[in-house]
């Protein structure tokens, strides 16, 4: 963005120029603040889902042991903890084909396996 004066800089500019300034988890899978993101017209259950493994703060065991409502935090694969990020992008028997960034892109393989994961 050209250096405009602070003063000179619409709402959205600022917005914008403060969400690239921002150290964001996953701010990578935003290109644009302003767009809205890929998914946004999936049924509430999907685009929750989908939601949770963007921000990685969904139901998985390391977030329910932290959480107080289980007492282990490991995953059913034997890794020691099951994280969101774990579910989407490592574990074997739950991956996603590309991982937390295709998933992202809310495609029909991605969206089928959203809807997989509502089931669990």
């Amino acid at each position: 963005m050209v250096d405009v004066p602070r003063e000179e800089l619409s709402a959205l500019d600022k917005w914008c120029d403060e969400w690239l300034d921002t150290d964001v988890i996953k701010q990578s899978l935003v290109d644009d603040p302003t767009a809205l993101p890929p998914g946004f017209n999936l049924p509430r259950h999907l685009w929750a889902n989908l939601n949770r493994f963007r921000t990685g703060q969904g139901q998985c065991a390391a977030n329910l042991a932290r959480w107080w409502k289980i007492p282990d935090p490991s995953c059913s694969c034997g890794a020691a903890k099951q994280t969101m990020s774990h579910i989407v992008n490592d574990c074997p028997l739950s991956r996603f084909p590309g991982g937390l960034t295709t998933l992202h892109l809310a495609g029909d393989e991605a969206i089928k396996w959203l809807g997989m994961q509502c089931k669990r």
